[in-house]
């Protein structure tokens, strides 16, 4: 390849010009062009501020990379082998039993019988290839469970339907210790008693049901979050008792809850007794149908 002949001022200036997805497939040709792309492009990696799949609707998936206030990407779609003949290319260093290949600019195909395997493939040498030190590694899901990945920090899913407790648990066995989980969609609150979810830091739960209660008594992270889900004052009344005794819930610096329509709750009662040092955030926000 000529550009490993220029001067090192040249190919600098070269790779500067040259966009994300393209950068990509030229990593593709060699390891000396691939390391050669990793060395010049080091510092300018440090202010990459997250790496998102995105998975979108009928097997569609956009790989996000933002750069600064720059976010480029690509995109794989899927095909079958009755619709089309994949021709194996060693893309991300993904061997010729897995079928993906390039197929236009910013964009590849892959069997969709093997979807898992090549999002693995992908997060595995992306992780490799951009570094980890600074990096947000995030899932995001518009109608299905993503696979379980390793070195995760955000993760957003929304439930489809007939998701069991176990299934949901599978898709952070990889990544346990996240900084942000958001749970949404056909999601009916149901968690395995000694769910990793409880363990974010973060956690948002939109939930148009009446398990919150649950997940309220066992969240054990900083910032928790529900949307449009109902509660038993009494177990409110119980979780702010443990809270204000410090006998529980000792990590918890905020907590949200947004009431579906026409629940109220009676906020002086819940939080009379408590000091102004224990109570760091508790907002209550009332829905009213009109």
């Amino acid at each position: 390849m000529k550009l490993l002949k220029f001067p090192s001022l040249v190919q600098q200036k070269i790779i500067k010009f040259i966009e994300f997805d393209n950068l990509l497939v030229l990593s593709f040709c060699s390891k000396r062009t691939r390391y050669l792309i990793q060395s010049l492009q080091r510092y300018q990696w440090m202010n990459i501020k997250f790496v998102r799949y995105s998975f979108e609707w009928e097997d569609k998936i956009w790989v996000w990379v933002r750069l600064g206030n720059k976010i480029e990407g690509f995109s794989l779609s899927p095909t079958t082998l009755e619709q089309s003949v994949i021709t194996p290319m060693e893309v991300f260093e993904m061997g010729p039993e897995i079928s993906i290949c390039f197929h236009s600019e910013g964009n590849y195909i892959y069997d969709k019988e093997q979807k898992h395997l090549v999002v693995h493939g992908i997060h595995d040498y992306l992780y490799q290839f951009l570094g980890s030190s600074s990096i947000d590694y995030e899932i995001k899901t518009e109608n299905e469970l993503p696979p379980s990945l390793k070195n995760i920090n955000r993760t957003s899913i929304k439930v489809p339907e007939n998701t069991t407790a176990e299934k949901l648990e599978a898709c952070f066995t990889a990544s346990s210790n996240q900084e942000y989980i958001q749970v949404d969609g056909d999601f009916n609150g149901i968690l395995s008693t000694n769910s990793v979810i409880y363990g974010a830091k973060h956690l948002r739960v939109i939930l148009k049901g009446d398990h919150g209660d649950e997940i309220l008594l066992r969240f054990k992270g900083n910032r928790l979050q529900f949307h449009s889900t109902n509660f038993n004052d009494s177990n409110i009344s119980q979780f702010l008792k443990k809270w204000k005794s410090t006998q529980g819930f000792q990590n918890l610096k905020s907590l949200m809850i947004n009431s579906s329509d026409y629940k109220n709750y009676d906020a002086a009662e819940l939080l009379k007794d408590m000091s102004d040092k224990l109570i760091i955030q508790i907002i209550f926000f009332i829905s009213i149908g009109e």
